[in-house]
């Protein structure tokens, strides 16, 4: 994306690309990404946080949580997932990219006045999964909607999570997955229903294959995630 000289845009065009051209020669490969997607990338692989920092906020106030998501994050994501795959190294690029994003991501939620919601929506991993990124991500999308969630993060055991549910009361409990080892379907039965009951959201891979307990709804990606939820918080 550009813009023309003179254009009072083209400078904010040019910080949300932000084409980092510094980090050693290491590069990841982005078939058929946005610039925007490339300059992250740039920034990552170079260790430069505070570039990471400046393309997602740049990024979430310009386009929205879904499109950074979807069109940034999840490809550069993927693409430092196949680098560690075939290579062994990236570790530190996803450590530093995740941690970036996660407060970008808190930052929306931050920002959020008013709620709709009188009872909040709570969003955890499941016991034993350490990924918690895709929590952060969709309570951004319902900030955007104005909808207030508390994230309970990774590896939440099942008993922490039933005394987080009596002790909150919330509208909608959101139970991720990455990894099938860490969907055992059982820790949805322990989830309480004092009155009025939650709504039960399943979310993630991990729960591909799993059959659910009755009454519990799984979502298959971000938007549907989104919108269910958003719809069991009453907006």
């Amino acid at each position: 994306m550009g813009g023309a000289a003179g254009d009072p845009g083209a400078a904010d065009e040019a910080e949300l690309d932000c084409d980092i051209s510094h980090g050693g020669g290491r590069v990841l490969r982005l078939t058929g990404a946005c610039a925007q997607a490339r300059g992250l990338a740039r920034a990552a692989m170079s260790l430069d946080a505070a570039a990471v920092n400046r393309i997602l906020g740049a990024s979430l106030e310009r386009r929205g949580v879904a499109a950074t998501w979807q069109e940034l994050l999840v490809p550069v994501l993927v693409s430092v997932g196949d680098r560690w795959a075939a290579t062994g190294e990236g570790v530190d690029v996803e450590h530093l990219l995740s941690e970036c994003a996660m407060g970008a991501l808190r930052a929306v939620g931050i920002r959020l006045e008013n709620p709709v919601n009188r009872r909040p929506v709570l969003l955890a991993a499941a016991e034993g999964e350490l990924h918690s990124l895709p929590l952060h991500v969709v309570a951004a999308g319902l900030a955007e909607r104005r909808v207030a969630c508390h994230v309970l993060g990774a590896s939440m055991p099942r008993a922490a999570l039933a005394d987080a549910v009596r002790r909150s009361g919330p509208s909608v409990v959101f139970l991720w997955a990455q990894r099938v080892e860490s969907s055992d379907p059982a820790q949805l039965s322990t989830i309480p229903a004092p009155r009025p009951a939650p709504v039960v959201v399943a979310g993630g891979p991990g729960w591909s294959g799993r059959t659910l307990p009755a009454g519990i709804t799984r979502v298959h990606d971000f938007a549907e995630a989104v919108e269910r939820l958003g719809v069991a918080a009453g907006v």
